[in-house]
């Protein structure tokens, strides 16, 4: 059982960074692939964290990276025009248009990375402290 879990959870590591190397469109299968398995995992997540059969300080931490999941969906929307701009900006050279996508989807994802560090470090928290 541990096997698998360790064989897919390399499956899905391999399927990120290969979306992230290609970047690959959004309409992608593996795009659409790699959404279904963060849902699933969001829904699961959170379901195990409510069950009360866990120690709270499990259940938390459950919470916390099903929250972090999705955080990282709101961060990943939040930057999608960024390629488009940078690269216009690489090859012509920044202009006010670029400039200002670029700020707008660095000031929108800003918020939800700063929320990701403080759940790793509660995460953290718990995991030293286990409270029950």
């Amino acid at each position: 059982y541990l096997t698998s879990i360790w064989i897919s959870g390399f499956a899905w590591l391999s399927l990120a960074w290969l979306i992230h190397l290609q970047h690959l469109p959004t309409a992608s299968l593996w795009r659409k692939l790699d959404l279904a398995i963060r849902g699933v995992l969001i829904i699961g997540l959170f379901s195990l964290a409510i069950t009360g059969t866990l120690p709270l300080f499990l259940s938390l931490k459950l919470a916390i990276l099903a929250t972090t999941i999705i955080l990282g969906l709101v961060i990943r929307r939040a930057l999608s025009p960024f390629g488009a701009a940078f690269g216009e900006m690489v090859a012509t050279g920044p202009t006010p248009t670029t400039d200002q996508i670029i700020a707008k989807c660095l000031d929108q994802s800003r918020p939800a990375v700063i929320c990701i560090w403080v759940l790793l470090l509660c995460a953290a928290v718990l995991g030293i402290a286990k409270p029950t």
